[in-house]
């Protein structure tokens, strides 16, 4: 959890700085929020630690997540979004799975929708879900387990 906007205000500017594409009237201002309630756009990673996938997939498994709730006023811009390739929106949540630092699916959802939930947390609701294996990955039926584990 952030204690101040200094990480995140450092890594903007060093985007800004560095990109070749005009940044005029981008609002580059960040606030630190305590809670995980999303406002424009945000980020999280974690391990995924469940005993059936750890059982076939020995090796660290990461989950990483990015929900864009309003891309008008994303840090960046749109274009920020654009560039790193998250063109699904607003109200779009996407997730990639990782296994021992190989991507092994990557999902889209679409149609979300954020409400405060009890005490420091926040709920998504999407009405539509999309994921894809990538070629060749373990959990896609290239390693130690044939057929695919993503059942949606």
């Amino acid at each position: 959890m952030c204690q101040t906007a200094d990480a995140c205000t450092i890594s903007l500017n060093r985007y800004l700085n560095s990109s070749t594409t005009p940044q005029a009237g981008i609002n580059s201002s960040l606030t630190c929020s305590s809670s995980p309630f999303v406002y424009t756009s945000s980020q999280l990673s974690c391990s995924v630690i469940q005993s059936t996938v750890q059982a076939l997939f020995p090796g660290d498994t990461i989950l990483t997540i990015t929900r864009t709730l309003n891309s008008s006023i994303t840090p960046g811009g749109v274009n920020a979004l654009t560039q790193a390739g998250l063109t699904g929106g607003d109200g779009v949540a996407y997730a990639q799975l990782w296994l021992d630092g190989v991507e092994q699916f990557y999902c889209q959802a679409k149609e979300c929708v954020q409400t405060s939930g009890q005490g420091n947390g926040s709920t998504w609701v999407c009405g539509e879900l999309e994921c894809l294996c990538r070629p060749g990955a373990a959990f896609c039926g290239g390693g130690q387990v044939s057929g695919s584990l993503l059942a949606i």
